[in-house]
């Protein structure tokens, strides 16, 4: 039952995020992309010198928090 959640958990983030993630590579490729780089660098904090933390796919499942209740 878990491994299932987690597998519907991860299907439904990919799906959320293909377009916003297909979108921000157009503008970076795009006249003035590094622009898009720095204002994403800075919304979500990213460290420009450990690309792999942001170029990397994740392995393995995805990890929900058990919460207590």
């Amino acid at each position: 039952m878990r491994a299932e959640l987690t597998r519907t958990v991860r299907r439904v983030i990919d799906k959320l995020l293909h377009a916003p993630t297909v979108r921000v590579q157009e503008l970076a490729k795009a006249q003035g992309g590094e622009a898009y780089a720095d204002a994403l660098r800075e919304l979500f904090d990213l460290d420009p010198h450990i690309p792999a933390a942001v170029t990397t796919p994740r392995r393995g499942p995805l990890r929900v928090p058990h919460t207590a209740g």
